[in-house]
């Protein structure tokens, strides 16, 4: 088995920056995996895509596992970064920034078509253990969040004291999974009337202050 580094270690590393030509092979693989999932994405595919030979297309990415490790690290940047700007925000309450938390999250999988759910079900099926991994640390990463911005509301008296941080993030992480299974199960479009229903429904229900009497 190879070693990799530790998932604390993975999460804390430097997203990887792309050329501009890496970075025309990434949108193209991702609009075909959207279309047809990760076993549908080929080189092959993504060079008839791009009007370049195939070779051409292994210049920019060695391989096709690199190819969807790059996937996953642009799925990295635009999922988990924001979040962490989101959290480090303590002008906002713990409550708003978990609300505005899982309304990036919902935005993005109506934005890209349930993308970052469709690669972690693709991960979780996969015998690549560095795929495997970087999406497990993509996952560990957006859990932990949550897990401490929940222990900073239970400290500051914002939420249910009985509420236990690591069964609340799993709750939390729960609603964008539902939406974005209903997207690709039943081919429906995610309404945002819909998602701003479900995070009021977070804050007033999960997240729902003591009431002091």
């Amino acid at each position: 088995m190879k070693n990799f580094t530790t998932a604390s270690e993975s999460n804390t590393s430097k997203i990887p920056e792309f050329t501009s030509r890496q970075t025309e092979v990434l949108n193209h693989s991702l609009a075909l995996i959207q279309e047809q999932g990760l076993a549908g994405l080929t080189m092959r595919k993504i060079a008839e895509r791009m009007g370049f030979s195939e070779p051409a297309i292994y210049r920019h990415f060695k391989t096709k596992q690199d190819l969807v490790l790059g996937i996953i690290s642009r799925l990295e940047a635009n999922l988990i970064e924001p979040m962490r700007a989101i959290a480090a925000n303590e002008k906002q309450s713990v409550t708003n920034r978990i609300a505005a938390v899982v309304t990036h999250h919902l935005d993005l999988i109506a934005e890209n078509n349930a993308l970052p759910i469709l690669l972690f079900a693709e991960a979780a099926a996969s015998a690549d253990e560095r795929l495997t991994f970087a999406m497990r640390s993509v996952f560990a990463a957006y859990e932990n969040l949550l897990i401490k911005l929940l222990r900073e509301g239970l400290d500051r008296g914002e939420i249910d004291p009985n509420l236990n941080p690591a069964d609340g993030a799993m709750l939390l992480m729960g609603a964008p999974t539902a939406c974005a299974l209903r997207m690709r199960l039943f081919n429906e479009t995610s309404k945002k009337a819909r998602r701003q229903r479900l995070v009021r429904y977070i804050k007033s229900g999960i997240l729902k202050p003591v009431e002091v009497s």
